[in-house]
């Protein structure tokens, strides 16, 4: 996050510090009385050299400054992350009757009405699950989001707003149980056409 021309990092000063140290020390050590010779030496090396240049270049730039994980700035930082993401068109430009967004390297109108269907559901990404949305426009235009993608929050917004249909609770029901795509159809025109 960048604040009074000053970079701020949020995190553990002293043992990132530490550890870059520690990881210059054994390169220095591997070049100085390891078997040169050997394609493990110079693996070891280049693990540790590498280490200690991603650990310590942040202190090298002046115009880093850092805080506590746990410190109040750092926690009105993220407070303040988390509601521009929160709030974030990202992607998506809104009007009246729908939206505009960039599909295929071209800006693509789309009426709210024109959408055929909705289907949400989870990809495993190993250590943690993300929701998606597959929005299905016509034959020639559809398109996906996940939670990363910018303006999510918003658009999730915009959907339950212009489709009644669709549960308050949609992410929590695709979110559990975790770890199973969960694929669920959140709207469909000629279902939920009167």
């Amino acid at each position: 996050m960048k604040t009074d021309d000053k970079n701020i990092i949020i995190g553990k000063k002293y043992s990132d510090l530490l550890a870059g140290i520690i990881c210059l020390t054994f390169s220095i050590v591997g070049l100085t009385i390891m078997d040169k010779s050997q394609i493990m030496t110079w693996v070891i090396i280049g693990f540790f050299g590498i280490g200690s240049i991603v650990l310590l270049l942040k202190f090298v730039n002046l115009n880093n400054r850092f805080i506590s994980e746990n410190s109040k700035e750092a926690k009105l930082i993220r407070e303040k992350e988390f509601k521009h993401l929160y709030s974030t068109n990202g992607l998506f430009n809104y009007n009246e009757i729908g939206f505009e967004l960039m599909l295929n390297g071209k800006l693509t109108k789309t009426k709210w009405n024109e959408i055929n269907r909705i289907l949400a559901y989870k990809v495993d990404l190993l250590a943690v699950d993300e929701i998606c949305l597959f929005v299905d426009i016509d034959k020639e235009r559809s398109f996906e989001i996940s939670e990363s993608t910018k303006g999510w929050f918003v658009f999730g917004e915009k959907i339950r707003e212009i489709f009644p249909e669709i549960k308050e609770t949609w992410e929590f029901d695709i979110a559990i149980p975790p770890f199973e795509r969960n694929e669920t159809e959140l709207y469909n025109r000629n279902k939920n056409a009167v």
